[in-house]
């Protein structure tokens, strides 16, 4: 065998052998959630986006101060009045919107992060040549 071919030989198998960096970025979690979608989600309808991120309790706290605020700009459209209350319902809505967005990103965060995959050792397959020039 020359050194060409020999050279050429080596290069396709070292090529072809896995490094372990390779092998640690092919394991990845399962199960890891969207922060895009959970964002659109807790936007729309509050609750589903920290549902989406399987912690659907913590929404909650978020959703009363949201829900209080429609209750109380439903009632300022009902009356045809504006007072000060209707103000604070107002107010109220846009806490807990901004808070259940800040925290549906804290959740999804949280949730991916508990994910993470350890590389397992001696898990990938090389194959081992010599070449003397």
């Amino acid at each position: 065998m020359n050194r060409c071919t020999a050279f050429v030989l080596a290069t396709v198998l070292w090529g072809l052998a896995p490094t372990p960096g390779f092998a640690q970025e092919a394991e990845t979690a399962t199960g890891r959630k969207n922060l895009i979608i959970a964002v659109v989600a807790e936007t729309v309808f509050p609750v589903l986006g920290h549902s989406y991120a399987g912690h659907a309790r913590r929404g909650i706290a978020p959703a009363v101060p949201l829900a209080a605020g429609y209750v109380l700009a439903a009632h300022a459209m009902w009356t045809d009045t504006v007072t000060t209350i209707h103000a604070v319902g107002a107010v109220s809505m846009l806490v807990g919107k901004v808070w259940g967005i800040v925290s549906v990103v804290s959740t999804v965060r949280d949730h991916n992060a508990s994910l993470l995959v350890e590389p397992t050792p001696n898990r990938q397959v090389a194959l081992g040549i010599r070449v003397n020039f």
